[in-house]
C-alpha cells in the first residue's frame, strides 16, 4: 500500500513536472532568431564579399595572363617580320654598306602573288616581258595608324587591291574595334625542300627531295613556287609533278633558273602558302559571360582569322626607324605609322631613305619601312568582366597622345563599346625585327 503524501509535497511535485515541460517564452524565441539572424547576416557578408574578392581575383589574373600571352604571340611574329631562308647580302641587293640585308626576290611570274603581296605587273616600272621584277624588302613590314583615324581602312598592301582586307570598324559582333593601330609583317615560314641534283642555269626542272604534292611542299595548281640560296630567290610559275618542279608560264616564256649548286643548300618552297602575311587587329565579339560585346586581338595569317586575348581595348604601334642623312650621321626616331609612311620625323622633318635594293626601280612609296629596326608595342586590356566598384576605376596608358596618368574611362570608349565597371592595366614590350637592314 503506497503511502499517503501530504497535499503540499504533491502540490510541488506537479509545479516540478509543469516546469520540466515548458516551451521557450516568446521573448526568448525573439532573441534567439535575433542572435541568429545577426549570425547569418554575418556568414552571408563573409560569403558575398569572398565572392566577390574571388571574382575580382579571377578576372584580374585572366587580365594578367590575357596581356601576357597577346605580348608574346605579336613579339613572336614581329622577330620574324622579313625573314627569308638563308638571309644575306646577295647579288641584287647592293653593297653591305648599303645596308640592305634581305636580298629582294626575283619575280618570273606575272601571276597576282598570294595575300596581298606585290605582283609583278604593279611594280614601278614595270618590268618588260621576260624580265625578273624585283619584290623589295619594303613590302615586309606595314603598318596602319587607325588610333586616332575614325576612317582608317587598312588594306594589307598600299598598292591596293589586297585580300583579305580587315573589316570596317563598328561595334557590332566581327567588326574592328576603332581606336587601335593595325599591323601587317611578312615572313618565310617552314623549312622547304632541298634539292637533290645541281641546277644549271636554264628552263630544266628542279629535282627535290620528296614528293612535291605532298607534304611539306603541298602543291596543288596554281600554286608559285620559291626556290633560293644564300644568293639568290626566285619566284616562279611551275608544274609540280613526283620530285619534279617545271618552271613554265612565266613572263615571257622566259622560265629560266639562275644555277643552284648544293653546295649552297638550295631549297624550293610553297611560295603561295610558305610566305605567311600576318595582320594584327583588334575585332568585336559577344561576351560568352552575357553582357555587352567585348574587343578581342586577333591574328590573320594568309586569310585565316583566329581570337588570341579578349579584353584588348586599345592597340597601339611606335616604329623604331635607323635613318642615314647624306654626310652619314645615323639618328633614331620612334615614329607612328603615318610618320614612316610619309618619310618624315615627329617633328615633320624628310627623313633620308636608304639607297634602293640594286634593280628594284623607281623611289618606293614608304621605303622608310626597310629601316624599321624595332616596334614598341603597347596594349591597354580590362578585365572583361564587371568586377570593378564603379565605371571610374582610374588607369594608365603611356602610348596615348598625350600619355593617360590616373585617368578615368570615358563612358564611350574609343572602340565605340561602354567602359563597364572594369579595372584596366597596360602591357608594353620593345621587339627588335631581327632581319632588320643594318
Amino acid at each position: 500500500m503506497m503511502p499517503n503524501l501530504h497535499p503540499a509535497a504533491s502540490l510541488a511535485s506537479q509545479c516540478t513536472a509543469t516546469r520540466r515541460v515548458r516551451g521557450f517564452t516568446l521573448i526568448e524565441l525573439m532573441i534567439s532568431l535575433t542572435l541568429g539572424l545577426l549570425v547569418l547576416a554575418g556568414i552571408s557578408t563573409i560569403l558575398v564579399n569572398t565572392g566577390k574578392a574571388n571574382r575580382e581575383q579571377m578576372a584580374l589574373a585572366r587580365m594578367q595572363e590575357n596581356g601576357r600571352f597577346a605580348l608574346s604571340r605579336i613579339s613572336a611574329d614581329l622577330r620574324m617580320a622579313g625573314a627569308q631562308y638563308c638571309s644575306s647580302f646577295g647579288s641584287d641587293t647592293g653593297s653591305q654598306t648599303q645596308g640592305h640585308k634581305l636580298r629582294p626576290f626575283r619575280v618570273l611570274t606575272d601571276a597576282t602573288l598570294p595575300w596581298g603581296v606585290p605582283s609583278r605587273p604593279s611594280y614601278v616600272p614595270v618590268p618588260p616581258a621576260g624580265e625578273a621584277g624585283l619584290l623589295s624588302p619594303r613590302f615586309f613590314i606595314q603598318g596602319h595608324e587607325c588610333t586616332t583615324i575614325a576612317n582608317c581602312s587598312p588594306v594589307l598592301n598600299v598598292l591596293g587591291g589586297a585580300l583579305p582586307v580587315p573589316p570596317v570598324t563598328g561595334t557590332a559582333v566581327n567588326r574592328r574595334a576603332a581606336g587601335a593601330d593595325v599591323l601587317t609583317v611578312r615572313y618565310l615560314a617552314g623549312n622547304g625542300v632541298p634539292l637533290t641534283v645541281t641546277h644549271d642555269a636554264g628552263a630544266t626542272p628542279l629535282t627535290i627531295g620528296s614528293v612535291a604534292t605532298a607534304a611539306p611542299l603541298n602543291f596543288v595548281g596554281g600554286d608559285l613556287a620559291l626556290v633560293t640560296d644564300c644568293v639568290n630567290a626566285e619566284v616562279f610559275s611551275a608544274n609540280a609533278a613526283g620530285t619534279s618542279i617545271v618552271p613554265t608560264g612565266n613572263s615571257g616564256a622566259n622560265n629560266n633558273l639562275r644555277g643552284y649548286a648544293l653546295s649552297m643548300d638550295p631549297r624550293v618552297f610553297n611560295f603561295t602558302k610558305d610566305l605567311w602575311t600576318v595582320t594584327y587587329f583588334l575585332r568585336i565579339r559577344a561576351n560568352a559571360d552575357g553582357g555587352n560585346n567585348i574587343s578581342t586581338l586577333v591574328r590573320q595569317q594568309n586569310g585565316n582569322t583566329q581570337s588570341i586575348s579578349d579584353g584588348v581595348e586599345r592597340m597601339e604601334f611606335l616604329y623604331g626607324v635607323r635613318s642615314v642623312d647624306a654626310l652619314g650621321a645615323v639618328t633614331n626616331h620612334f615614329l607612328t605609322a603615318t610618320q614612316v609612311q610619309a618619310g618624315t620625323s615627329a617633328s615633320g622633318a624628310a627623313l633620308t631613305c636608304l639607297p634602293q635594293p640594286k634593280g628594284v626601280g623607281a623611289p618606293e612609296l614608304g621605303c622608310l619601312w626597310r629601316q624599321v629596326e624595332s616596334i614598341d608595342v603597347s596594349l591597354l586590356l580590362n578585365t572583361v568582366t564587371d568586377v570593378a566598384a564603379n565605371p571610374a576605376q582610374p588607369f594608365s596608358f603611356s602610348a596615348a597622345t598625350p600619355p593617360l596618368v590616373e585617368a578615368t574611362p570615358p563612358a564611350t570608349l574609343p572602340s565605340g563599346l561602354p567602359r563597364g565597371n572594369m579595372y584596366r592595366k597596360e602591357f608594353r614590350t620593345r621587339v627588335n625585327v631581327r632581319s632588320f637592314t643594318y
